[in-house]
């Protein structure tokens, strides 16, 4: 069978390998996008190229007669490329554009958890014109001792959250945002929220739209330097498992994203493709009624009610609406299930009909992320890239490509600052 995957890195080269396991799947179709892998993946894995501009979702994969259509990146599923090759009998591996909401706009899926009592922190939102109104928001929080951080609401490439350290830098983030407009019309509406401390970790699962089955949970790093030091990236390096979501700690995770699956469904946001929750693993849940506190852990005896009035323990900053990136890097390897069969059978609405069990193997993976000096600022581009058939000959050992090109010279980095992304599983 043929499978169409949008996208062009390292992510989308992660999951075309892992499409290539599957018995069932014949060929795919992955864009070059920012991330020429023709000469190191085209030649062995027989895949096809193309643009993502290049994609007519109302008539090239149903003409090609694509078996399955797998989204990586969040901008065509926010722009509704699920809706068009559904309209089209084309079944597709990523949620409609209502449901990619929950990425789209950091102030809906805000009040969505607020609506449905998902565990998140205190927040509130601004439209455009409302920034002296965010400004004052700004200063009585921090007057009543409270740090905040601040969101553009709408897609920003993963650099639209500010993490200011002062009441300043605070009030300089909301000026930014709405009115010199660093982050365009993604900054149309913002996001003040309460600073939570603790472990933050990239909790994913499989959706079909009834159920969510959770995948192991991951921990990305972003800052660009060593000892997490220097400017956020959109990820620096992940591994996975992430030891931080003990076996307490599980049971709540995947409640919350059930229980999103569940609440989106009623509204005609019928969730299909990979759930994305990013939390912050607090140290200890304090139950608001009674002021009780729980030694420091949640436990598993603690009931659903008494966890959704928490003020502390996982708590939900936010979705994104496709895997993560580098999260993919070390996820897949792990996967010891059938993607093929996983997506196909999300995307037909009933999951366990096609993989009762979704299983992991055991072992950890990590990735660590290539990337051009300067880079999330300027960079310099073209730079040569050698060694990686000696990386790739290593045992446990992948590289997978990210804003990379192969020329007549040899393989060279490209415009989007990162370039390789090695992966060790054992």
């Amino acid at each position: 069978m043929d499978v169409l995957v949008v996208g062009g890195g390292g992510r989308e080269h992660a999951i075309a390998v892992k499409l290539r396991e599957s018995p069932k799947e014949r060929m795919t179709n992955l864009p070059i996008g920012d991330s020429d892998v023709a000469a190191l993946v085209a030649a062995a894995e027989e895949c096809k190229f193309m643009e993502l501009e290049q994609l007519e979702p109302s008539g090239f994969s149903y003409e090609k007669k694509v078996a399955l259509v797998f989204v990586g990146p969040e901008a065509p599923l926010c722009a509704g490329l699920a809706d068009a090759l559904n309209a089209k009998g084309v079944p597709c591996f990523g949620p409609s554009k209502l449901a990619a909401e929950l990425e789209a706009s950091k102030a809906f899926s805000k009040d969505f958890f607020a609506k449905y009592k998902l565990p998140t922190a205190s927040y509130r939102t601004f439209k455009t014109g409302e920034h002296e109104a965010a400004l004052k928001y700004v200063e009585e929080e921090y007057g009543a001792g409270r740090e905040l951080v601040v969101k553009a609401s709408g897609l920003a490439a993963g650099k639209g959250v500010l993490m200011p350290q002062s009441v300043e830098e605070a009030k300089e983030a909301v000026k930014e945002v709405m009115v010199n407009k660093v982050f365009g019309a993604a900054g149309d509406e913002l996001v003040v929220e309460q600073l939570l401390v603790g472990e933050e970790c990239s909790c994913m699962a499989f959706s079909d739209g009834q159920t969510a089955a959770m995948m192991v949970a991951a921990q990305d790093h972003k800052r660009v330097d060593d000892n997490d030091q220097g400017p956020n990236t959109g990820g620096m390096g992940a591994y996975a498992p992430a030891p931080c979501l003990t076996d307490d700690l599980k049971p709540f995770v995947k409640e919350v994203l059930q229980r999103t699956v569940e609440a989106l469904a009623p509204e005609g946001r019928k969730y299909v493709g990979v759930l994305y929750g990013g939390f912050m693993l607090t140290k200890e849940l304090i139950q608001t009624e009674g002021k009780q506190t729980c030694n420091e852990k949640l436990k598993t005896t603690i009931s659903w009610e008494i966890y959704s009035l928490c003020t502390d323990g996982p708590m939900l900053l936010e979705y994104n609406c496709r895997f993560g990136d580098p999260e993919t890097q070390v996820l897949l390897p792990l996967l010891d299930s059938d993607l093929f069969e996983i997506a196909l059978g999300c995307a037909e609405g009933n999951l366990k009909a096609r993989v009762p069990e979704v299983r992991w193997k055991p072992g950890a993976a990590a990735t660590v992320v290539c990337a051009a000096k300067g880079y999330p600022g300027s960079y310099p581009k073209g730079l040569p890239i050698t060694g990686i058939p000696e990386a790739d000959a290593v045992e446990g050992v992948k590289v997978y490509h990210a804003g990379t090109k192969q020329d007549a010279s040899g393989l060279a980095s490209t415009g989007g600052g990162k370039t390789t992304i090695l992966m060790q599983y054992g």
